[in-house]
């Protein structure tokens, strides 16, 4: 983080859970995630501390979706565990379950970088709940436009820079050097 810091680094955003719902520090919630494995160590929690120590707000990215839940809706064809009805209800109660986990354990947070709000299942109602939830735990966090349905303090437009007289919030382009995510 020494190095990151004198290169000029004000923030980072760190994945603790993506897509495939795989929680990158020991969860309570799941063994889906790395207190399941031999790496016994909690990677956020040296992260937080390493930021911590030489001025870096440390900021975190948790995907909405989650490919491995058998309660996310919709289901993916890859999800050989899923059994049972969906329910997103419930799913949203063991996320929030997830980010209070996050945001209790590791100090203060400076953004919280959601991802995979555009699904169908995922509501104006859900997008109000995890906003203030995540409002609650840190008042202070500042969220992404990805919560959803107009919740979020700034835009994360993909593959563009708005213009001055189009953007109404501050925003942070999610720029590739390739035009897309994957090889």
């Amino acid at each position: 983080m020494k190095v990151a810091k004198d290169a000029g680094v004000n923030y980072i955003v760190i994945t603790c859970k993506h897509r495939d719902g795989f929680g990158m520090y020991p969860s309570k919630l799941t063994d889906w995630c790395l207190a399941s494995t031999p790496f016994k160590r909690d990677p956020l929690k040296e992260i937080a501390a390493a930021c911590k120590e030489v001025g870096i707000v440390f900021c975190l990215y948790h995907s909405i979706m989650d490919w491995h839940n058998p309660l996310y809706e919709p289901r993916r064809d890859w999800n050989d565990k899923a059994t049972g009805k969906p329910d997103m209800d419930k799913y949203c109660d063991y996320m929030n379950g997830q980010l209070t986990e996050i945001l209790q354990n590791y100090g203060p947070i400076g953004l919280l970088w959601f991802d995979g709000q555009w699904e169908k299942t995922w509501t104006t109602e859900r997008s109000k709940v995890l906003y203030n939830h995540c409002r609650t735990l840190q008042p202070s966090v500042i969220i992404n436009d990805r919560c959803g349905n107009g919740y979020g303090d700034y835009g994360t437009p993909e593959q563009t820079i708005p213009g001055l007289v189009t953007s109404s919030k501050p925003w942070e382009s999610c720029m590739t050097m390739n035009d897309h995510w994957g090889v």
